[in-house]
């Protein structure tokens, strides 16, 4: 039985200020990356694998620091001499400047370097590896379709980044497209496949199995639930059907929660945190918290507004709340009259409606919940300001 480790999207360094984090927060998520990377890797060893898959954005090109790159090459090095292969993907393309062409790797790092199928046959175990590499964050050309495998009696296993089409979140970005059925040769046992930041398995009308792994922590208030890398084991029996098994494994020490209520039924401040605490449930992980309250909200509710997150911090790493029934006619420009309040709460309301996007509207709202805020002389720690750096 050959056993195969695959992860995929860990974009170490990245940046979490589009997600409204502030700069502390965002530190300690870069840190809980590395993190599980390095858990994922000491399984690598105590499993033990024969190989370990990484599909593609492993590190962002254009924020990967020095401290990064030696982190790397410590943790690579500690699993040795397990072979590793990675597969550049449209975030940690392999270009000039890059780590990958400029450092020097472990020899039981292989990075495939180019946009087209290259074969790594191992010799301590019958096992095959094919990758390819994006050589740019838009690929040159497309390699999907190509890959052609022997049957020879060994393993064959392929690790690759890119876009089932069919299976492509709504606003994800397609890099690299594919239909599954058309590029799956019959005798490969496994592609390992990076892009989503899901688990997701890809039905094929082979015997092979195509999965993502799917990133092993969430990145943002999209990527919701339990976050795994997976095992895969792999028995090539020559003359018969090759058994292939895939266990999703949970990893993720941060969860994400964007959460929307109505905010009219709360009476008090604490009916409101025990609701937010019932809708959390028992997340064992590290909770990122977004409540949106829209529609009407007490007048005692919001005085004591600001002082939720404290309530709730037992069990939140982080919480925000972006109070939507600011547009609640009660508390509209009408009220404030002809004054500069109500030429304030006019201008950032007009804006609100007419934002073409929804980070731009999100980011107005929180101004004008700053504010109204701080006009009412308000403490206004618990309403995000806007979006900075991170």
């Amino acid at each position: 039985m050959i056993k195969i480790i695959h992860t995929s999207d860990v974009h170490l360094d990245t940046s979490f200020a589009e997600e409204g984090l502030p700069p502390a927060v965002g530190g300690r998520r870069r840190e809980s990356l590395r993190e599980v990377f390095r858990s994922i890797m000491d399984r690598a060893v105590s499993w033990p694998a024969d190989a370990v898959l990484i599909a593609g954005d492993l590190f962002e090109q254009e924020r990967v620091t020095r401290d990064t790159v030696a982190f790397l090459r410590d943790t690579f090095e500690r699993i040795a001499p397990i072979p590793v292969f990675i597969a550049p993907g449209n975030r940690d393309p392999f270009v000039s400047g890059s780590p990958y062409a400029t450092e020097e790797w472990p020899d039981h790092v292989r990075i495939f370097t180019r946009p087209e199928w290259d074969g790594v046959k191992l010799d301590r175990v019958p096992l095959t590896v094919y990758g390819f590499g994006f050589d740019g964050p838009d690929i040159s050309r497309n390699p999907f379709g190509a890959l052609r495998v022997p049957e020879d009696g060994r393993a064959h296993v392929a690790v690759a980044h890119g876009s089932e089409e069919g299976r492509r979140p709504a606003g994800k970005q397609s890099c690299a497209p594919f239909a599954a059925d058309q590029i799956m040769p019959t005798e490969l046992h496994y592609l390992a496949l990076g892009h989503y930041h899901n688990t997701m398995t890809i039905r094929v009308a082979s015997e092979g199995r195509i999965y993502y792994s799917g990133s092993p922590e969430p990145l943002g208030f999209a990527d919701t639930g339990t976050h795994r890398y997976l095992e895969v084991e792999v028995d090539p029996v020559q003359g018969e059907v090759a058994r292939t098994r895939v266990t999703p494994c949970p990893i993720n020490r941060t969860s994400y929660h964007p959460i929307v209520m109505d905010g009219g039924p709360f009476v008090t401040l604490d009916d409101l945190a025990s609701a937010v605490r019932l809708n959390l449930g028992d997340t064992p992980a590290e909770r990122i918290v977004r409540l949106t309250l829209q529609n009407a909200l007490s007048t005692p509710v919001r005085d004591e507004l600001h002082l939720l997150s404290e309530r709730l911090s037992d069990v939140t790493a982080f919480f925000e709340v972006d109070d939507q029934t600011l547009e609640d006619s009660a508390i509209g420009e009408d009220l404030a009259g002809n004054t500069s309040l109500g030429a304030f709460l006019a201008q950032l309301n007009a804006e609100i409606h007419d934002a073409p996007d929804d980070r731009l509207g999100r980011m107005l709202s929180r101004a004008r919940s700053l504010g109204l805020s701080a006009y009412r002389g308000q403490d206004a720690s618990a309403v995000k300001t806007g979006v900075g750096f991170s």
